[in-house]
C-alpha cells in the first residue's frame, strides 16, 4: 500500500522527467486562459507625428516663417508613406517655452456685489482681417520673463490697470492646423478701491495705439450680449473670449 510520501516522490519524478514543463490545468477554459503575451514593439526612431527631417522654410519675415515639412501619421501603418504639413512659426519663438500671455482680468470693486465685476477686453483692428476684433488683453513674453510677469506687465501697458495673478494655465495651442504658437492664460484680479486703478494711463505701443487699442469693461453676465452686438456691427470676436462667455451662460442658466 503506497502512502503519501510514495505517491509524491512519484509525482516529482514525473514532472522532473517531463520534456516541457506542466501546462496550467486551466489552459484550456477560455474564460481562465491567460492571453499570449505580446511580441516587443521596438520603440520608433521618431515620435509617431513628429517631423521627419527639420523642417524647411519657404519664406521669412521679421515675425514670422513659413515651413514645411514630412511627418508619419500616427494612427497610419508603418508601411504608409509620410505626409507634408505647412506650419507658421513665430521667429521669436524659444524652445520649450510659448510664445505669449492672454490675460482673463476681473475687475472688483470691495463694495459692490459680485454681479457687478467686470470683464477686461481689448478691441483693436487687426490687418490679417481686415476688422476690428473683440479679444483678451495679451502680449509676447519677453526673454527672461515668467508668463505672470509678463502678463502683469501686457496688462498694465495695454489697460493701465494693476493687477494681481490668480493662476495661470499650461501652455495651450491657438490655431494648431497652421501653427505651432501657443499662450498662457493668466488669471488677474484687478481692486479697484487702490490708487493705481483709480485713474489707468496705458502705455501702448505706437502699432497698438496706431491699430485704435482700447480697453472695454464688460459686466461678466452682459459679456455674451454685448458680443452678439458688437458682431451685429462688424466686429469679429476672438474665439476664446466667445467660448469664455458661452460658459458664463451656461453656468447662470443651470
Amino acid at each position: 500500500m503506497s502512502t503519501d510520501a510514495d505517491r509524491d516522490a512519484a509525482a516529482r519524478a514525473r514532472w522532473a522527467s517531463a520534456s516541457e514543463a506542466p501546462v496550467d490545468r486551466f489552459a484550456s477554459s477560455s474564460s481562465f486562459a491567460a492571453p499570449p503575451p505580446a511580441p516587443p514593439t521596438p520603440a520608433p526612431a521618431v515620435a509617431a507625428g513628429a517631423p521627419l527631417t527639420p523642417p524647411t522654410v519657404v519664406g521669412s519675415t521679421r515675425w514670422l516663417r513659413l515651413e514645411s515639412f514630412s511627418y508619419h501619421p500616427p494612427c497610419a501603418p508603418p508601411s504608409a508613406p509620410p505626409k507634408t504639413w505647412d506650419r507658421v512659426v513665430r521667429t521669436t519663438k524659444k524652445s520649450g517655452c510659448a510664445d505669449a500671455v492672454a490675460i482673463l482680468a476681473v475687475l472688483r470693486d470691495p463694495s459692490s456685489p459680485p454681479h457687478e465685476d467686470k470683464v477686461v477686453l481689448v478691441r483693436q483692428f487687426r490687418p490679417p482681417v481686415a476688422a476690428y476684433t473683440l479679444e483678451l488683453p495679451a502680449g509676447l513674453i519677453d526673454g527672461g520673463e515668467s508668463p505672470g510677469v509678463a502678463a502683469v506687465r501686457e496688462f498694465r501697458e495695454e489697460t493701465g490697470y494693476a493687477g494681481t495673478v490668480v493662476s495661470t494655465s499650461p501652455p495651450l495651442c491657438m490655431s494648431p492646423g497652421m501653427s505651432n504658437e501657443s499662450v498662457h492664460v493668466c488669471v488677474l484680479s484687478v481692486d479697484l478701491s487702490l490708487p493705481c486703478n483709480q485713474n489707468p494711463t496705458t502705455e501702448l505701443e505706437s502699432t497698438e495705439a496706431g491699430n485704435g487699442l482700447e480697453t472695454l469693461l464688460v459686466p461678466r453676465g452682459e459679456l455674451l450680449s454685448r458680443l452678439r452686438a458688437a458682431q451685429e456691427v462688424g466686429d469679429i470676436v476672438f474665439a476664446a473670449v466667445y467660448t469664455l462667455a458661452m460658459g458664463i451662460a451656461m453656468g447662470a442658466s443651470s
